[in-house]
């Protein structure tokens, strides 16, 4: 999970392990303007640090940077949400769910947790950031009670 806000703008990013990838549902409010583009960089960020310290896309395959082809995803950039699922219309708020084969909840190169998430102003300025982490404490579920 990624959450995080600032100068009006609010995200949420959950990623949930399904098969080999992940589902992502996700809700971003108070963008303006233009399509915000947004990417999985490559180090995470601690509160309070400029997005600058998320360094650039991660993309562990070096597929080549804009080129995105979404009937066949190998050819984007694993961590262009963007490219591959569409930019986040700077109007209301953007909900969208989507299952994405590529990634998955684990640390390691291969790995999106303790990278981070950054949205993009339409001028391709880092906007807003945060870390991927686990979810915690979990969630309790009462699975039966005793009377």
């Amino acid at each position: 999970m990624a959450q995080f806000s600032g100068s009006g703008i609010s995200a949420t990013f959950r990623f949930t392990s399904s098969g080999t990838g992940s589902h992502i549902d996700l809700e971003v409010s108070g963008l303006t303007g233009a399509d915000h583009l947004y990417h999985i960089h490559v180090n995470g960020v601690s509160p309070g640090q400029s997005c600058e310290a998320a360094g650039g896309h991660w993309n562990p395959t070096s597929a080549p940077a804009g080129v995105c082809n979404t009937s066949n995803l190998k050819t984007c950039e694993k961590g262009d949400l963007s490219g591959r699922y569409g930019a986040l219309p700077g109007q209301g708020t953007v909900r969208r769910s989507y299952y994405d084969p590529d990634l998955t909840l684990s640390q390691g190169p291969d790995g999106i947790l303790s990278r981070s998430i950054v949205i993009h102003g339409p001028n391709k300025t880092r906007l807003l950031c945060g870390t991927i982490s686990h979810l915690w404490p979990p969630p309790i579920h009462i699975l039966r009670t005793v009377a």
